[in-house]
């Protein structure tokens, strides 16, 4: 084969179309997202900034808990779920949805001293029904995310996420004047409400049918090791995202809103790129859930593309970080540059983690990624709130934030280096076959 002929099959590969388009739609939808803060920074006062900051994680934390984690079991197991797919989307969609607004009310009590909520009370039920509806459909927002990717329309994903980033820009202009203390809140929810049904149109309408044409594997898995998968995924998940909302939350309480508006800015933008990245796994394990005998060879032609694609934009973010935040204000640049930059550099470390995390999840082998997930989280938190009290500076989340990522992505190389060796062979616990009783609607 020759090289121009090699290029233009891998340009061909899902797994190479997938992961670019998520990560082409990373780096607009983190500009969409950094515009979307300039204009918030502009047009609102910064305890607005800081205070819808602070709703926003805790919604999301909210959205985590009830969302189940099944945006993982539906990259492993929808590829190969047969006929059953449309059964399995649709109970997962109502699951995540009605028990996400479920959790919304409920917490409503709990949460009045935030002060976006307690203005959300003020206008009284609808403003608790919308607080309630929004913890359901960003479940809902962030589930049909990982159908998408699961059924290779990864470049929907992105046309999704870019259209959302656009609408939130048009409604954060719009609200600033009429909706001074509400409007971040009200431009980051109602745009995720509407791209919720031109989203599913085209997975039910176009791909799931070309799914079912296609074909392919199907594979035996019991209701017990779906539940297991499920349960730790879902303990995965959440540690990851109370993690993220612990240190907001602790950089709000230890310095303030001014300062929480500064850390949130590069906090939320970073954070694209390992939702990308997470993705970008997640596409690793929808393609080698259908050709497990290509897992070694597809994680390896993985981790170069996404070396070449991400080395560049690493090294824009770090040498352009003062410029960048400038765009904010000045302030902004001469708080946030250093945390930019350490954050960046993170970014290297984390493509081994989820390399190695995608592995895992094809095997099964969950409960090693809520063991790491874990000691993150609480290496991580802690150190935060112990360096807080000794220097109150944002720049010390960054460095903690780092040293654990490298820290990690070095005690995990070696297992996954043995995972991608040529012809390694790494048994997991199911065995795809062609013809079998497909996945059925989780319990």
């Amino acid at each position: 084969m020759s090289g121009s002929h090699g290029r233009h099959v891998r340009r061909r590969e899902p797994l190479y179309r997938g992961p670019t388009a998520l990560l082409v739609n990373t780096a607009g939808t983190s500009l969409l997202g950094m515009a979307f803060w300039v204009l918030a920074a502009r047009r609102y006062s910064p305890d607005v900034v800081g205070g819808s900051s602070a709703v926003i994680s805790v919604m999301l934390l909210l959205a985590n808990l009830a969302e189940l984690n099944l945006t993982s079991a539906m990259v492993r197991f929808l590829p190969t779920a047969g006929h059953r797919r449309n059964a399995f989307i649709i109970r997962s969609y109502a699951t995540v949805a009605c028990l996400g607004a479920l959790i919304g009310a409920a917490s409503l009590p709990l949460l009045r001293h935030l002060t976006v909520v307690h203005r959300l009370l003020a206008l009284g039920p609808g403003g608790a029904l919308w607080f309630a509806v929004a913890v359901g459909v960003w479940c809902l927002f962030a589930l049909q995310d990982a159908v998408a990717i699961a059924l290779r329309g990864s470049r929907w994903v992105a046309a999704e996420n870019s259209a959302y980033g656009v609408m939130k820009l048009g409604a954060l202009v719009a609200l600033a004047a009429t909706a001074p203390k509400l409007g971040i809140f009200a431009s980051w929810t109602i745009p995720m409400m509407l791209t919720i049904p031109a989203m599913n149109v085209i997975i039910f309408g176009s791909l799931l049918p070309a799914q079912q044409q296609i074909g392919g594997l199907t594979e035996t898995v019991s209701r017990r090791h779906l539940r297991e998968f499920v349960t730790f995924e879902y303990f995965t998940g959440l540690v990851g995202v109370a993690a993220s909302t612990a240190i907001q939350l602790l950089v709000l309480t230890r310095l303030g809103a001014t300062d929480n508006a500064y850390f949130y800015v590069v906090w939320v933008t970073t954070s694209a790129f390992d939702l990308a990245l997470l993705n970008v796994g997640s596409s690793l394990v929808a393609e080698a859930a259908r050709q497990p005998d290509r897992l070694a060879s597809l994680t390896r032609a993985l981790s170069r593309h996404l070396v070449k694609l991400l080395a560049p934009i690493m090294a824009i973010l770090i040498i352009g970080a003062p410029l960048f935040l400038r765009i904010l204000g000045a302030e902004y640049s001469s708080h946030s540059t250093a945390l930019l930059r350490l954050l960046a550099l993170a970014i290297a470390p984390r493509i081994v983690i989820t390399l190695w995390m995608s592995i895992n999840r094809v095997h099964r082998r969950v409960g090693r990624i809520l063991a790491l997930q874990a000691t993150l989280a609480a290496v991580t938190v802690g150190a935060s709130a112990i360096a807080l009290n000794v220097r109150h500076s944002i720049t010390v989340i960054g460095v903690i934030y780092l040293i654990g990522q490298t820290v990690a992505a070095i005690g995990v190389l070696p297992s996954l280096l043995s995972h991608t060796r040529p012809h390694a062979t790494h048994a997991g616990r199911m065995v795809p076959r062609a013809g079998g009783d497909p996945v059925g609607p989780l319990p």
